[in-house]
């Protein structure tokens, strides 16, 4: 059997100042903690790659990718294009001018920062899962 391998990126501006980044950063540690069990009964490896964006990307921070696919394509087959950005104040001021940073819609909420049940669906859908428990 051919174990299955994902690769989960974290794409962020600032992991310290901006409430986004933060809170997917800790959607990720507890998504794969919570599906610790479920990546090891599929046999699965998975590798988590976390890469800074620069200022000229800033509208794409946060973003999470599954061997290469946008999260909200993975969930929702809808393209990383159709995804809303807003006013973010953390990075607005880092940057020193009005930011805006990547915002998601899941399950007909938005959200400015990857809820960790996005991120499970996510990878239990890249894993061949369907059940989200």
């Amino acid at each position: 059997m051919i174990a299955l391998k994902l690769k989960i990126e974290f794409l962020y501006f600032d992991k310290s100042s901006c409430d986004r980044c933060k809170a997917t950063d800790r959607s990720i540690a507890g998504a794969l903690k919570e599906l610790k069990g479920v990546l090891k009964e599929s046999g699965a490896d998975f590798e988590l790659v976390e890469r800074r964006l620069d200022e000229s990307q800033l509208e794409r921070s946060p973003t999470i990718l599954i061997n290469g696919r946008d999260i909200e394509a993975v969930v929702g087959g809808t393209a990383a294009s159709k995804s809303a950005c807003s006013a973010c104040a953390a990075c607005s001021g880092l940057v020193g001018r009005p930011a805006s940073c990547r915002s998601f819609s899941y399950r007909g909420k938005k959200h400015d920062a990857i809820p960790r049940a996005m991120i499970e669906e996510a990878v239990r859908l890249s894993l061949g899962r369907r059940n989200s428990r």
